[in-house]
């Protein structure tokens, strides 16, 4: 089906009307408003940025403008990216994968325009897609991958783009030379990104897209079995509140509010959850535990081996013997030594202390963390106000340069989202940096910030070798 004399009236509808191409030639016949001006704007414009809301469909448009533009042009290249090599191949790929399966149905057999692979799509040798991704860990080395693919008809694809490191989005600049070079990024909001900056610039066209914009939250409208629905709404606004960064992201489509006195920002975190992590098996294990000590409070385990989380678990209520018990089949199932003092951090604060002092009675040696108590150090007692804030500091470096994050669930990844960048901090007269506390953080935000807490007491445990000890 190349653009022989014949075919080319044919073709120049597809370039001229995206939404027919997907009808008459993919057989697909639900787009909704806002995905049709999705694919007249990469038609007609360069560069063009979709902050979204979750469940709008945005893989499943980013994938018909790959092929549309694949088939309308020819021949031309699209590039398509991503931060992991799953989000490449399971999702926009899986769904390039079936918008092809879907044209030789609708043709009626193989129009002749190759088969896709599971990351690539070659038709002739100078025009076919292809997937890669590219981590923020390995920045650079992508961004130099990039800058390899030049074509009159070029399209770019950046999928999750707010994940997608600074020096990859400066080698798409370089491949925008050509007159019909095009540029599509879309994916959730996330504060302090390259994606927040483009979407902010002029030479950009950008279109957000709320969870309000979707077809099950119209007013009439007949239920659709997929997308975003008014139950989920709902229960984003009980669960974390509308003023979270979850509701203002995967919600409303919006940018986070964000305040200079954030201590982890969100651009550091979704770089953690975009970093993949490595093989198991090296490094040593260390464990945080987080104790409730009211009643809507969770009790958190963390177990980190490295950048890797190797295990979480959480419940509610405040049973110190099931506590102790968890800690010890843990520390079992990961090898930890049950002298390996530093290894394990538990919360000593509160109830807390009935833990610590279990794992004492079973000779459990471990790092006794009292989070109103000094620093460690004389030289971090006079940078930061309390051992919280000291751990926290640590964490924060964790996540900007090990946390290696992106095989964690989507829930997951949202409950670290909102606890990561919660807590601020203040800078005292005398010049020591002081966390905000726990109560004035949930007064604020609704939610104790435990996952936080447990994970930063796991980090310090890892880190800290001069730990206060209970033998």
């Amino acid at each position: 089906m190349t653009a022989t004399p014949e075919l080319l009236p044919l073709v120049r509808r597809w370039r001229a009307d995206p939404a027919y191409f997907a009808r008459s030639v993919l057989g697909i016949n639900t787009l909704w408003r806002r995905q049709v001006e999705i694919l007249e704007a990469v038609r007609d414009e360069r560069r063009v940025a979709v902050p979204s809301c979750h469940e709008s469909g945005k893989t499943f448009v980013a994938a018909i403008a790959a092929v549309h533009h694949l088939l309308s042009f020819q021949p031309s290249k699209v590039i398509t990216t991503a931060p992991t090599q799953r989000q490449v191949r399971d999702l926009l790929w899986a769904e390039i994968r079936s918008r092809h399966s879907g044209m030789k149905r609708q043709l009626g057999g193989d129009p002749g325009l190759g088969e896709p692979s599971l990351t690539h799509w070659e038709i002739e040798s100078d025009w076919f897609a292809t997937g890669f991704s590219t981590s923020p860990d390995k920045a650079q080395d992508s961004a130099v991958r990039m800058t390899g693919y030049h074509s009159g008809n070029l399209l770019v694809i950046l999928d999750e783009a707010g994940g997608i490191p600074r020096e990859v989005w400066a080698a798409v600049d370089s491949l925008m030379t050509s007159g019909n070079a095009k540029v599509l990024a879309i994916g959730n909001p996330s504060s302090g990104t390259e994606f927040e900056r483009v979407c902010n610039s002029p030479d950009w066209y950008t279109m957000r897209i709320s969870a309000f914009d979707c077809p099950n939250l119209q007013d009439g409208a007949a239920p659709q079995p997929w997308g975003v629905t008014p139950q989920w709404v709902d229960e984003m606004r009980r669960r974390w509140g509308e003023g979270s960064v979850i509701y203002q992201t995967k919600v409303l489509g919006l940018f986070p509010t964000s305040s200079d006195d954030t201590l982890i920002s969100m651009a550091d975190a979704e770089q953690a959850f975009c970093r993949e992590p490595g093989q198991e098996g090296c490094g040593l294990v260390s464990m945080g535990v987080d104790v409730a000590r009211f009643g809507s409070d969770e009790t958190v385990i963390y177990v980190l081996r490295g950048g890797q989380v190797l295990a979480v678990e959480s419940w509610s209520g405040q049973d110190t013997m099931r506590t102790a018990g968890r800690v010890i089949a843990l520390a079992h199932e990961h090898r930890i030594d049950r002298y390996s003092a530093g290894r394990i951090a538990v919360d000593d604060t509160g109830v807390g202390g009935g833990v610590v002092d279990r794992l004492h009675e079973q000779s459990w040696w471990v790092q006794a963390v009292n989070f109103g108590a000094r620093p460690l150090s004389s030289d971090r007692a006079r940078r930061f106000a309390n051992r919280r804030t000291e751990i926290w500091w640590h964490l924060r470096d964790w996540i900007r340069n090990e946390a290696a994050l992106a095989d964690r669930s989507p829930a997951m990844q949202d409950i670290l989202r909102t606890d990561l960048c919660a807590p601020r901090y203040t800078q005292r007269s005398d010049g020591r940096i002081a966390l905000e506390p726990k109560d004035k953080i949930r007064a604020r935000t609704g939610r104790s910030p435990d996952h936080g807490d447990a994970l930063a007491l796991a980090v310090a445990a890892l880190h800290d070798d001069e730990g206060e000890v209970a033998a």
